[in-house]
């Protein structure tokens, strides 16, 4: 296995494990109990920072995968270097 396919592998992984945290957030236990101490007041204060931060995650995804394709085209221009991620994406 070459640095390319390990590097691949583990870039599926990490991004397989985000996208199951990101699908059962909400039903974890230990936030359930957290919410249920929580006053009127706080749980709207809760919220609108847990949409903040959603926000200013969605927009640092948006503009790494960006970022990450501009990369990605400029290597791609190159002759001499063969890339195997490069292949497997395009």
């Amino acid at each position: 296995m070459n640095v390319c396919n390990l590097a691949c592998l583990i870039a599926t992984g990490l991004f397989s494990s985000k996208v199951y945290l990101m699908v059962n957030y909400k039903k974890n236990t230990l936030l359930n109990q957290f919410n249920s101490i929580l006053s009127n007041v706080q749980k709207t204060r809760y919220e609108k920072i847990m949409k903040d931060r959603l926000d200013i995650y969605i927009s640092g995804m948006v503009y790494g995968l960006l970022l990450g394709l501009i990369y990605l085209n400029i290597v791609k221009k190159k002759p001499p270097v063969e890339h195997v991620c490069l292949q497997l994406l395009f």
